[in-house]
């Protein structure tokens, strides 16, 4: 079964409503968690994860132009620990990415399962061409994804070896995997071609027919939202069944009303 996901924007603002798995002491009242995503920390044997929020404090402060939040860290299940284990990985944007053949790219973001709250794949972004050595090099499988973004399994995460050193010391995430295997992980899709193909599909619908005019459709790193005027709920559940078998889409918000 294909679960809904929520896509953790590091150095972004989040707001945690989505993920159903929260302890229940972030969902008293329907006041959620939200605040800017500093990181989380990363449990890859069991994809647990426990995200880094900045929250802004009210009254009064001083200096005025003094900026004053508070950090805190909240777990994305009931079933997990409080606090992150000694174990677990520290996860923040644009973090170094190292595999068994060097470095290949930066960490952009992650997609939680919103059921379960955990993890399902971390966004990386692929160096470009001219920072890999040559074509002929360990790397060479990756020239055809250089500069875009890829979907890591998180269960590759793994302490690094030993410290790398890039201009100094610098923390970084190191993958259990080769160039050739990462080349290999999904890509993700544009997402106007998505949306592309997903008119299409409804056009390939003689059921939808006589309520396209009354769609709309907007794909956002991989979450297709759709929206409209009305559709029967028959309807409406299939077009989602079909739109998230659609190559790329990652996530389906449904709005569509099923009344007029």
């Amino acid at each position: 079964m294909l679960h809904s996901r929520t896509l953790l924007r590091f150095g972004s603002f989040v707001k945690l409503n989505t993920i159903s798995a929260l302890p229940v002491p972030y969902m008293n009242h329907g006041d959620f968690p939200e605040g800017k995503c500093l990181g989380a920390y990363l449990f890859p044997q069991s994809n647990t994860v426990w995200v880094r929020l900045a929250e802004r404090l009210g009254g009064q402060i001083w200096p005025p132009n003094l900026a004053h939040t508070e950090h805190c860290v909240i777990p994305l299940n009931a079933a997990q620990d409080s606090a992150p284990s000694a174990h677990a990985i520290e996860l923040f944007g644009s973090m170094p990415l190292y595999c068994s053949d060097g470095k290949f790219g930066r960490l952009k973001s992650m997609f939680i399962d919103n059921e379960t709250g955990t993890a399902v794949s971390l966004v990386v972004q692929v160096r470009a061409r001219t920072l890999f050595a040559s074509a002929d090099s360990e790397f060479a499988e990756l020239w055809d994804v250089s500069g875009k973004s890829l979907l890591i399994p998180p269960q590759w995460a793994v302490h690094p070896p030993e410290p790398v050193r890039n201009n100094g010391f610098e923390k970084q995430v190191y993958l259990d995997a080769t160039a050739q295997q990462i080349a290999h992980c999904l890509l993700l899709r544009d997402d106007a071609d998505i949306c592309e193909d997903i008119w299409r599909l409804i056009a390939q619908s003689t059921a939808l027919t006589p309520y396209i005019s009354g769609l709309r459709i907007a794909v956002h790193e991989g979450t297709a939202e759709l929206s409209g005027e009305y559709l029967p709920l028959h309807l409406k559940n299939t077009l989602e069944n079909d739109v998230w078998h659609i190559g790329g889409v990652l996530n389906v918000i449904n709005h569509i009303p099923t009344h007029r």
